[in-house]
């Protein structure tokens, strides 16, 4: 699939999206949270190549095989030694919601860039680790270990300020 072909399917992918939120609205909460699964879901794609499939151009370097250092170089805006301490505490949220979550680290990582564009679209700028750091806050310690796409989507949700707030969650 070329670039071309890929941002356009991207873009059908995301008027779907918006066009299903949009009537979820006026279905109530219930709905909008699958919206809000389906968007999380949806944007694997792109997330995908910039988290090391070799299609994006930060897919090489020295971060290619860390999840941890792929995201903290998202939010740094270039790419970091894996050997940083900031990378070192991305990868302690990982491991920390790896504690609570079935999902590998990879799939955290595409979910938490996810819940920062849900958010960025409803006006709520937060960065990468603290969107892991505040999903594994809001998870009992105790509890078992679960897949968290749905704890993501709560997530998204609550600090975007619910569903009836926004007619633009799944863009």
């Amino acid at each position: 699939m070329t670039t071309e072909e890929q941002a356009a399917y991207e873009e059908k992918m995301r008027e779907r999206a918006r066009q299903s939120a949009i009537r979820a609205i006026t279905l109530g909460p219930l709905l909008a949270a699958v919206v809000v699964l389906a968007a999380l879901a949806l944007s694997a794609g792109s997330i995908l190549a910039f988290l090391g499939s070799g299609s994006g151009d930060r897919s090489g370097g020295a971060c290619a095989a860390s999840t941890a250092c792929r995201i903290a170089s998202i939010d740094a805006r270039t790419e970091l030694d894996p050997d940083s301490g900031a990378v070192k505490e991305y990868q302690a949220a990982l491991d920390a919601l790896g504690m609570k979550c079935t999902n590998p680290p990879r799939r955290l990582g595409e979910m938490a860039v996810r819940s920062k564009e849900l958010l960025a679209n409803r006006g709520v700028a937060e960065d990468l680790l603290t969107i892991l750091q505040n999903v594994e806050a809001s998870m009992p310690a105790d509890a078992p270990r679960m897949e968290c796409t749905d704890i993501f989507a709560s997530y998204v949700m609550q600090r975007g300020g619910g569903p009836a707030n926004n007619q633009d969650l799944a863009t």
